[in-house]
């Protein structure tokens, strides 16, 4: 379904483009070649994606640290004697419960160790590789929310949202279409 509505949005862009070049050099005579938003703002993605994949590596390299240190599972002793069928009272009641007993409390210790190491190796690097995400995330909406005054901008924009997104839905075809019709006169 996805494929067909994009293939029909690309259709319609094919359809409108000949109006959107006519249009053009009329609406590119009176803006400068040049514009210091846009530019801001396409230099404001790279540093923004920059900081996101050097927060991600990072994120990455501290997930490899706490597996390589996180201890083994503790093993559950004495586990031959219990059987598919049996209830829980039943495993309780087993001379093993102490053993059983043990292994919970030994369970229970090692998930909060394993919280504790996860959150000493691994939490610095989540907190930067959220707050990247998000301020990613902040400047590709502006991208999109962004105006071009020129074809040569929005031809810019969508390579730019092209590769950052790898294609389009339907709400950034949206966005570009509203730019084209815009920069024909027709918004």
């Amino acid at each position: 379904m996805a494929t067909t509505t994009n293939r029909r949005i690309l259709l319609g862009a094919i359809a409108a483009a000949p109006a959107v070049l006519v249009a053009a050099p009329a609406s590119a005579a009176t803006v400068p070649a040049s514009d210091p938003e846009w530019t801001a703002l396409v230099d404001e993605y790279h540093v923004a994606k920059a900081a996101w994949d050097a927060a991600v590596s990072a994120h990455g390299d501290a997930e490899a640290e706490f597996f390589r240190q996180l201890p083994a599972r503790p093993e559950r002793s004495g586990t031959h004697l219990i059987e598919e069928s049996m209830t829980i009272a039943e495993i309780k009641a087993l001379p093993l419960s102490d053993a059983w007993g043990k292994h919970e409390a030994a369970l229970a210790a090692y998930n909060a160790d394993r919280e504790d190491l996860e959150r000493r190796i691994t939490g610095s690097a989540e907190a930067a590789r959220e707050a990247a995400a998000e301020r990613h995330s902040e400047v590709l909406d502006a991208i999109k929310a962004y105006r071009p005054a020129t074809m040569a901008i929005l031809v810019e924009k969508i390579d730019l949202l092209a590769a950052a997104y790898d294609g389009f839905d339907e709400e950034f075809a949206a966005s570009i279409f509203a730019n084209v019709r815009h920069l024909a006169g027709r918004a």
